[in-house]
């Protein structure tokens, strides 16, 4: 067997490794996995290889383990190369790294008001592998929210305070969302779970346009302050 075969991983994506002999050897038709032995924390997919006879060059390939500790784990295959005539090489141990991903902070969710800054500086969970950056992978911003120029856009390899100056102005009188979905990216490259971040945004109160009057001299003003139709209640009013 093909001694160079050792590889690593993130969590949740495949292996990727193919079994293969090494060079000027005679060529194996088949490979024995004679036991598959896994640090305990790494969570096999359904799917993935078991012991036994007679497997494909690929049959690790799709392995997919997920690593939910904030350290390397990994799974060691136990290998036996077979040739076309039934004859079986060394056994050789092929260990497979996993690495895990970073966990986004789960209280990353903020309520503003309509043009305020959101705010939220994006980061990980307590206990969390260091991240480098973040993926924004979509934004959806409900309707009735108009976003200013210059707020961020979906892409890759963002900093934390990408989202933090983004700005929305609340066209209608109830409260509407802006749902960001973030994937923390580790230093190793590794992805973790996405995670929806909500920005809520609360409209404005609009004061009543038609509350000019006029009066006479030593009579009083009469104008009692009032928000216009349609518009959401003001709890008070400053005089500025």
């Amino acid at each position: 067997l093909n001694p160079g075969l050792d590889a690593s991983t993130c969590s949740n994506a495949a292996s990727g490794r193919n079994l293969s002999v090494t060079a000027g050897s005679v060529a194996a038709t088949s490979y024995n996995i004679t036991n598959i032995d896994a640090d305990p924390g790494l969570v096999p997919d359904a799917g993935n290889a078991t012991a036994g006879n007679g497997q494909s060059s690929n049959a690790i390939s799709g392995d997919i383990f997920s690593n939910p500790t904030t350290g390397s784990l990994t799974v060691v295959y136990d290998i036996v190369p077979v040739s076309a005539v039934g004859c079986g090489g060394d056994m050789v141990q092929v260990t497979l790294t996993v690495y895990p991903g970073p966990v986004l902070d789960p209280n990353l969710d903020a309520t503003v008001c309509s043009e305020e800054a959101g705010g939220i500086v994006l980061d990980i969970a307590a206990g969390s592998i260091a991240v480098a950056n973040y993926n924004i992978t979509n934004i959806n911003v409900a309707n009735g929210l108009v976003a200013y120029i210059g707020n961020a856009t979906a892409g890759n390899g963002k900093p934390a305070n990408e989202i933090e100056s983004d700005k929305f102005t609340n066209t209608s009188s109830t409260a509407k969302t802006v749902v960001y979905d973030i994937v923390p990216v580790g230093i190793t490259g590794c992805e973790g779970d996405m995670v929806q971040v909500t920005l809520t945004v609360n409209p404005e109160p609009v004061i009543d346009p038609g509350l000019n009057t006029t009066t006479c001299s030593d009579v009083a003003g009469g104008i009692i302050l009032d928000v216009a139709s349609g518009s959401v209640a003001a709890a008070g009013y400053n005089i500025t």
